[in-house]
Order: structure tokens, then sequence, then C-alpha cells
């Protein structure tokens, strides 16, 4: 699927919850965060055949759901296969095959983040390199935008009717996927990482 197509729905048809929850339940269960903290973020590497830059995703999507703001809530990120992410296409929003993202409102039919989790978000890695294979961008790049256009919908974002809606989080994705180039830019600026080690001194 190409940077620009529709991905996978915000909201699956109601059914128990993926395994990709119950496996981040088990790993460490997320606690409600208090109003001022950082919202905490999990990371679950599902397959094995394509190395993911973990570190720099980790950082992006703390960033991400930073600029986000309200609520301050958990998030599980889970990287699978193709074929993983089929079974979830098929069993929670009736579509065949594999597509490259679909996130799992924790809160269906209540305020977004309610209980202190925002949900999960899970991506193919495989389709994500074929798509970055296609645009001539690197890997990272391109998780960084399903990271980024799942946890949009976690926060209650849409563009599957069109219209207005759509316009909107297309609006709000250029406007973080701006302030994420932005911080990036500062941070790797000398002077920053100067300022930076006098501080840790």
């Amino acid at each position: 699927m190409k940077e620009g197509q529709s991905t996978a729905a915000a909201r699956p048809r109601p059914a128990s919850a993926p395994p990709c929850r119950r496996a981040a339940a088990r790993k460490r269960p997320p606690r409600p965060p208090a109003a001022s903290a950082v919202p905490e973020i999990l990371l679950l590497n599902r397959q094995r055949r394509i190395r993911l830059p973990l570190r720099l995703l980790a950082r992006r999507a703390r960033m991400l759901l930073q600029a986000l703001g309200p609520p301050k809530a958990a998030v599980a990120v889970v990287f699978v296969s193709d074929r993983r992410i089929a079974q979830f296409n098929r069993r929670f929003l009736d579509r065949r095959g594999p597509t490259n993202v679909i996130a799992f409102p924790a809160a269906r039919g209540a305020q977004p983040g309610a209980g202190g989790v925002l949900g999960d978000v899970v991506v193919s890695v495989e389709t994500a390199r074929r798509e970055a294979q296609e645009a001539a961008i690197a890997l990272g790049e391109r998780l960084t935008d399903l990271l980024l256009h799942g946890l949009l919908h976690l926060h209650g974002y849409d563009h599957e009717a069109g219209g207005p809606q759509a316009r909107r989080m297309a609006r709000r994705a250029r406007t973080l996927r701006a302030r994420l180039a932005a911080a990036e830019g500062a941070r790797s600026r000398p002077g920053a990482r100067a300022r930076g080690e006098a501080r840790r001194r």
C-alpha cells in the first residue's frame, strides 16, 4: 500500500483483544500514568526477518505522543510479519491479505486514553519495507509514517469516510511530521549537543 492510500481502519469490529495486547500485558502491565507524566510506550518486535531501528522509533514515538498532547496514556507498538497482520486484518476488519498498519483503540465508545491506556498500533515490517523501497526512502522513515498514522487513529482521528475528517487527519500528520523533523534537527545541531553535555556535567 503506497503513501497516501487508505490504511487499515481505526475501529475494528468487536472481538476479543488482539494477541499483541495480551502479550504486552504479560510482559509489563501498563500503569495509568499521572497527568504530567511522559506517556509510557512499549515497543514489541514480533518478527525476526528484518532488523529494525528500535531506538530511533522509540524516541520518535515518545516525541509524537508528547506533541499529540492529552491524553497521557500508555501505548503498545507491535511490529509483525505480513502473515501475522493478515490474520489481524481478517479477524478484526474482515479484509483479506496484509496491510501496513492497524490501530486498536483501548477505549471503544469512550474518550481516548480512558483507564490510562490509549491502545495498540500493529505494523507490518515486511509491507513497510516494500513501501519504503517503492518510495526510495529509509525503512525507519516509512515506519515512522505508519507509527504516526496509528497514533492519530488512537487519538480519535479517522480517514475512512473521506471528506473533512480525512483532510483534518492529513493536516495533523503533516504538522506533526514537521515538528518531529524540527526537533530532530535541533537535537543534531552542535550547539544543542554541547548544551546537553553541559547540563549532564
